[in-house]
């Protein structure tokens, strides 16, 4: 049976819950470090923090069942820096998975982005999944980044029709997303 949920904004209140709910999430996966908690602690106190991309999905019990987080990360072109999000992380409760959950955040935060007038979206993600959403490989963005060895899992969603090149240049991580 598909659990019935509502998405919203994370609150303050929502921490310890957030905290074991990515935590979990992530401990049984083998490509995972095991530290995307932190990771989104860390995210939460940054100044590239967008309070309205950081969306939890609720089951009736107020119960979390799900996360999606977009923050603000940058694609140094030869022209100008350009302000784009990164997604990181997507995630939902083990026992909830394959229920729609991800999908309805992940439509949501894009909703939310295009409407805050983002470019685009950048993911390090399964090259199976994020493709269902409109992503594409970073190489067709003629994008680098400094993840060389993970550049096949990075992925670029353009949130409205961008000039040819505008996002041609180097992906530069904020210091939250350093070990």
């Amino acid at each position: 049976m598909t659990p019935s949920f509502i998405l919203r904004e994370d609150q303050i209140s929502d921490s310890r819950a957030l905290h074991e709910l990515v935590r979990l999430c992530f401990l049984n996966l083998p490509q995972s470090d095991h530290s995307e908690h932190l990771l989104v602690q860390r995210l939460h106190q940054s100044p590239n923090f967008v309070p309205q991309l950081s969306l939890v999905a609720e089951d009736f019990r107020g119960e979390l069942l799900g996360y999606i987080l977009l923050s603000k990360i940058t694609i140094n072109t030869t022209s100008e820096d350009r302000e784009v999000l990164a997604l990181a992380p997507l995630c939902v409760h083990p026992n909830f998975q394959r229920q729609g959950i991800g999908s309805a955040l992940m439509r949501e935060a894009i909703l939310k982005a295009k409407a805050l007038g983002f470019s685009a979206i950048v993911v390090l993600g399964h090259k199976d999944y994020y493709p269902r959403f409109g992503f594409e490989s970073i190489s067709k963005f003629k994008i680098s980044s400094p993840l060389k060895e993970f550049e096949e899992y990075l992925q670029v969603l353009p949130l409205k029709d961008l000039p040819q090149d505008f996002l041609k240049g180097e992906l530069i991580y904020p210091q939250e997303f350093a070990l």
